[in-house]
């Protein structure tokens, strides 16, 4: 048997022993390896002064941090102050002075200039010894060269800074919930659309009221259905989400188009929180909505017009007929004795005639076609004139009331004109209210500052007398009243009218530069109201 076999038997504990022992001593050479790239790494050097004799030991790291050559640099307190920038020095005398006389710790950030220039951030940490009398002997540290972090976390500042300048001066709103719905963080112009202060709009939870969303007709959205909601539940991104957010300060309806999406954490995916951005279209939503009314105003206007060509011709050739027709019968009538079997009928004949000339009179109103003659009048009078004649004709179970200031200004208007207005509407009064009820006038001055669109009526700045009959029948159902204004529409059975009155009024009224609207309220009643501008050379009455 060899000799090492012999040994191995005789001995095996040693054998063990001495394995056990080559594998902690390659596991210190490993860690102290690490040791090694760690210090590299890190960058830190060790250094002591004795405080007996002044002499300063620098590792070989310590150097190297300085930029310096142990061979061409003996540290020393002078020497080492001239290293450091000239607005440190003043922090380096104090902790040091203040080491060798009370003792103690001490840690402290200072900067260098290295032989080549370059400048260099440290933290330096040191400790002092005592002797027995309790007196420092010995102050030993560390010096870590932190250039790298220093760097780090200034351009970390530097974009933090862009990130917030950028997050507070966007257009668009922008805040963070956690996953609670909690707020963490809000930009201006979100807290602008909110009508929240900072404080108000973090202390408050995604179901607080003021977190309310609108749809169109201001219909609450439920808070299931908000776009946060619906980003948490399917942690995915919810774009161009429109709706309202109700202003707490104005109270006005702020129209917003809203993204959200969920942020996660880089290193292991989880989401972390939701990201809101809220793109304020209000401005856009206004236009859209003029644009509609201008094109619905247009088209209004062309079928006004069409109407009124188609009208006027018709009225013009049916007056032709009528003239040929009322002057045969008139001649007629001449020619025959009263006591003729045909004249009762020829009469009748002239009677319609007669009526049927009104209806063109009417259609050449509406038209435009005919030609009258304007003049300054005072509408007050026009209208006392008027309520006297309907006391007259119409049935003594309407109760007529009227409301008119004493000092009215004058309007450049054609009084037949205003008069059948006034007609046309008390007549459909009366027969709203089945000849029994409370028709009422009332007139007003009014101003309006800036240009205004009513029932497609455009109306310029300016004074103006409102004019309002009120009556208590049985009102206009609301799908009816766009088209109350329409040539022949009438709701009335068939001979009890031609659906030309409120057309005729439209058309005169147009003609005046004025405007008339309406307002009803089924089983409540009508309210007409019509607006003449006051005549520029008017004066007081």
């Amino acid at each position: 048997m060899p000799e090492q076999e012999l040994h191995n038997q005789n001995h095996p504990d040693d054998a063990r022993t001495l394995a056990r022992l080559e594998q902690e001593i390659a596991l210190l050479k490993t860690q102290h390896e690490a040791h090694l790239r760690a210090r590299a790494l890190i960058q830190f050097g060790q250094w002591e002064q004795d405080l007996t004799t002044g002499a300063f030991f620098w590792s070989q790291e310590v150097f190297e941090i300085f930029g310096l050559s142990p061979e061409t640099f003996t540290p020393s307190v002078e020497r080492i102050l001239l290293l450091h920038l000239p607005e440190d020095r003043t922090t380096v005398q104090e902790n040091l002075s203040r080491l060798k006389t009370q003792g103690g710790t001490s840690t402290f950030n200072t900067r260098i200039t290295r032989p080549d220039g370059t400048l260099r951030h440290l933290r330096v940490s040191a400790i002092a010894t005592c002797n027995d009398q309790g007196q420092p002997v010995l102050l030993q540290g560390i010096i870590n060269d932190i250039t790298s972090v220093t760097t780090a976390i200034a351009e970390s500042h530097r974009h933090l800074n862009k990130y917030r300048f950028l997050f507070d001066n966007m257009a668009q709103g922008v805040f963070y919930l956690s996953l609670d719905k909690t707020p963490t963080e809000v930009n201006p112009a979100a807290l602008a659309m909110f009508g929240l202060t900072r404080e108000e709009f973090l202390q408050s939870r995604r179901d607080h009221p003021l977190w309310a969303l609108f749809g169109e007709n201001d219909a609450p959205i439920p808070p299931a259905s908000h776009p946060t909601a619906l980003a948490l539940l399917t942690q995915s991104e919810v774009k161009d989400f429109t709706a309202g957010i109700r202003n707490a300060r104005t109270g006005e309806l702020v129209w917003v188009s809203i993204n959200a999406m969920m942020l996660e954490d880089p290193a292991t995916g989880e989401p972390t929180s939701v990201i809101t951005t809220l793109h304020d279209i209000t401005a856009l939503k206004k236009a859209s909505a003029s644009l509609r009314k201008s094109e619905e105003h247009l088209a209004h206007a062309y079928k006004m017009e069409a109407l009124g060509t188609l009208s006027g011709g018709i009225a013009h050739e049916f007056n032709n007929i009528l003239g040929i027709i009322l002057g045969n019968a008139e001649l007629a009538l001449e020619d025959l004795e009263k006591w003729h079997p045909a004249t009762d009928a020829l009469k009748e004949i002239r009677v319609a005639a007669l009526r049927s000339r009104d209806v063109v009179s009417q259609l050449l109103h509406f038209s435009r076609k005919s030609h009258r003659v304007k003049k300054f009048v005072p509408l007050q009078d026009i209208l006392r004139d008027t309520i006297k004649l309907l006391a007259a004709s119409l049935p003594s179970s309407i109760q007529i009331t009227d409301k008119i200031p004493g000092s009215l200004p004058l309007i450049k208007a054609d009084s037949t004109q205003i008069r059948q207005v006034l007609i046309n509407v008390s007549t459909n009064a009366a027969h709203a209210m089945e000849n029994n009820g409370h028709l009422s006038f009332a007139l007003a001055k009014l101003q309006y500052a800036e240009p205004l669109t009513i029932n497609h009526f455009q109306l310029e700045p300016g004074s103006y007398l409102q004019l309002t009959a009120r009556d208590t029948g049985t009102g206009i159902p609301a799908e009816n009243l766009p088209k109350v204004f329409d040539p022949y529409f009438t709701t009335k059975k068939i001979g009890e009218g031609t659906g030309m009155g409120l057309s005729v009024i439209h058309g005169i009224m147009k003609d005046h530069n004025g405007a008339v609207w309406i307002e009803s309220t089924p089983g409540e009643g009508t309210a007409v109201h019509m607006v003449f501008p006051v005549a520029a050379q008017s004066i007081s009455l």
